[in-house]
């Protein structure tokens, strides 16, 4: 299964939330995508973007918190945020933006994603909630893109 079939099936799950062109993944679908990509033999590079999901039904892209999966001839890696970006804390201390994976390496892709989910649930989100109150009551969702 390629990462295209994997993201559709799992944008296909009850739970989900479907919006115009786009579909955002819940929490519990995510860890389903996770899943799926335990089954590939190799890597396909793919971004992860997370959103808010307020009560009253808006959307905040949380651009700063998204988690890019490159593919590379290379050894497997972490990639740092720059020093010199003004990020909220809790990103640059809980969040790596990138990761560079050997094609092969699908054991370091898949436990990066599953730190990253892990670190995701985790947030406080309060750059976001303190500039904008209505999404102080908001449930995290993704998108993934090829």
């Amino acid at each position: 299964m390629n990462i295209k079939s994997i993201i559709k099936q799992t944008e296909a799950q009850i739970g989900n939330i479907k919006r115009g062109n786009g579909t955002y993944i819940s929490q519990t679908n995510i860890k389903h995508f996770i899943h799926l990509l335990s089954t590939k033999s190799s890597n396909e590079s793919f971004l992860i973007t997370p959103y808010l999901l307020s009560d009253n039904g808006g959307i905040y892209e949380l651009y700063n918190y998204e988690f890019d999966v490159t593919v590379k001839n290379e050894s497997s890696h972490f990639v740092e945020h720059n020093t010199k970006n003004l990020l909220p804390e809790e990103v640059l201390k809980f969040v790596k933006p990138q990761i560079i994976v050997s094609k092969d390496d699908t054991d370091f892709c898949i436990k990066a994603v599953k730190q990253y989910i892990s670190a995701m649930e985790n947030m406080l989100f309060s750059d976001v909630k303190d500039a904008y109150p209505e999404f102080n009551k908001s449930q995290i969702l993704y998108q993934i893109f090829i």
